[in-house]
């Protein structure tokens, strides 16, 4: 297994990144479209690398260390950022009264 098949296979949400100039796409790993996938390819679009967020940090593995291939990089982290957020789940009552109850003080260990 390569640096890239590690990423995503390691990460909790990855992507790949295909690019062109300016202009750049997203393929979720978990979902992503091979259709989409294609289509991009069609239009020109190249596999840039990965990025990946594994255990609360955002990783990276760049396909070729080129110029134009480090901005697109750079470019599609703010979008990849956007989708892991967009599937973050907010706290819950129950979440908050958990935190709450583990606050407490146990009387028990009290001397």
């Amino acid at each position: 297994m390569d640096a890239t098949e590690r990423l995503v296979y390691d990460s909790e949400v990855s992507a790949a990144v295909l690019g062109k100039g300016d202009c750049f796409v997203l393929i979720n790993s978990d979902n992503g479209s091979v259709a989409a996938t294609e289509a991009a390819r069609a239009e020109g679009f190249y596999f840039c690398g990965v990025v990946g967020l594994k255990s609360g940090r955002v990783e990276l593995e760049i396909a070729s260390p080129d110029r134009e291939t480090v901005r697109i990089m750079g470019f599609a982290l703010r979008e990849f950022a956007d989708m892991c957020s967009a599937n973050l789940v907010p706290e819950s009552d129950f979440t908050n009264w958990m935190t709450r109850l583990h606050a407490l003080v146990d009387p028990r260990t009290q001397v």
